[in-house]
């Protein structure tokens, strides 16, 4: 796979600077974004690490890559998609990163509701309305505890699904259910498709 300009990947507004940011396709998260977990990964390494939604891999295989450089920490990682999660698999198996990371074919919903893991870092980046549904349940659970940190992708407030279009209005209702939860508090990264860094109170 090879990285191009963002803008061509993506619909995009001009405020949103998409032509200064690199990704390999529309759905995998920007390289820049992709080196930002990886430094926070790296930072403030993580015993256990979830991820919703694992595409290609590329996402997974940049936090494990991380972790083995912390010499500690294992990533769950959950793509509902059973062809999309052999590919994960593989990315991580090409790349000698598999005994650091789990892809999990299923719902992430229904795994997070049924495991009983704790998590220091989460990565959300399944589909866009599960993933505040996601954060409120791992809380709900206390699957993350105070002071543990995440990060949710997609959350330029300008996101749209096609060309000189109008606001997308899953990201509309993904921060109206952002700014009910009063158990974070939040870091918006505006550029590009946009990321949320988050720490639970």
């Amino acid at each position: 796979m090879e990285l191009k300009c963002e803008a061509l990947n993506h619909p995009h507004v001009p405020q949103e600077r998409a032509e200064l940011f690199r990704s390999y396709d529309s759905a995998t998260t920007e390289d820049e974004y992709l080196h930002l977990i990886y430094s926070l990964v790296y930072c403030l390494k993580p015993l256990q690490v979830l991820e919703t939604g694992s595409w290609q891999g590329i996402g997974s295989a940049f936090i494990c890559r991380a972790l083995r450089r912390n010499g500690v920490g294992h990533l769950w990682t959950i793509e509902k998609a059973p062809k999309v999660a052999e590919v994960a698999r593989e990315q991580l198996r090409i790349n000698g990163l598999w005994e650091l990371g789990t892809v999990i074919t299923g719902d992430s919903l229904e795994w997070i509701a049924n495991t009983s893991k704790k998590f220091d870092f989460a990565f959300f980046d399944s589909l866009l309305p599960l993933r505040c549904v996601e954060l409120n349940l791992c809380l709900d659970k206390g699957l993350l505890s105070s002071g543990s940190f995440f990060a949710m992708h997609d959350t330029s407030r300008l996101r749209t699904t096609m060309n000189g279009g109008a606001v997308d209005e899953q990201t509309k209702d993904l921060w109206r259910e952002i700014a009910l939860i009063d158990r974070v508090k939040i870091l918006e990264f505006p550029y590009s498709r946009g990321l949320v860094l988050g720490q639970v109170l």
